[in-house]
């Protein structure tokens, strides 16, 4: 999704029915952000582990290199895998 606003209540719904599990990634604050409007849509129509990836509630730097900075706040390809396999696990464990 592109926007915070409006927020795509039937595709959010039907992808946590496919899927079970849902994993946000943004490159800004979690707070306020696309991460915390799914999850509201996730705990009303269709619970299932969310897990977000974004900036957490503190100031950032913007002296380094876009890369680096996807590093530096756990934002790189390797940690939204992290949050998949956590969202999975947390998925597994609800089923069992």
């Amino acid at each position: 999704m592109h926007t915070v606003k409006p927020v795509d209540i039937a595709l959010t719904v039907i992808c946590a029915q496919e899927t079970g599990a849902i994993v946000t990634a943004e490159e800004h604050s979690i707070i306020g952000g696309s991460g915390g409007a799914i999850a509201e849509i996730i705990v009303r129509e269709c619970p299932v582990p969310v897990e977000m990836i974004g900036i957490a509630d503190q100031f950032t730097e913007t002296s380094i290199d876009f890369d680096e900075l996807l590093d530096h706040y756990g934002m790189a390809v390797k940690d939204i895998v992290k949050a998949a396999k956590k969202a999975i696990n947390r998925k597994k464990h609800l089923s069992d």
